[in-house]
């Protein structure tokens, strides 16, 4: 079992979540849903792990909390 450090875990957070927002519109646009879910989950869990329970639930709101309107919104739009 690895154990890894606060700081560690914080940094992952920090590079998933600028990979994330970097690419969320592209992957918004090619249908990859379960990568942002998948990796918003993840931050979440990161977040939990460490104490920083909001920081988990602001990252949700950012990225989750309009996702299957814009997930739909997309869907018609590509089907336009």
């Amino acid at each position: 079992m690895v154990n890894y450090t606060e700081k560690e875990i914080r940094n992952t957070i920090v590079e998933i979540y600028k990979e994330l927002n970097k690419d969320y519109e592209t992957l918004l646009e090619d249908g990859q849903y379960d990568t942002i879910a998948y990796d918003v989950g993840y931050l979440e869990s990161l977040c939990m792990i460490i104490g920083k329970h909001n920081l988990g639930s602001k990252i949700y709101e950012k990225f989750m909390s309009n996702f299957s309107t814009r997930q739909q919104q997309f869907m018609e739009d590509r089907n336009a």
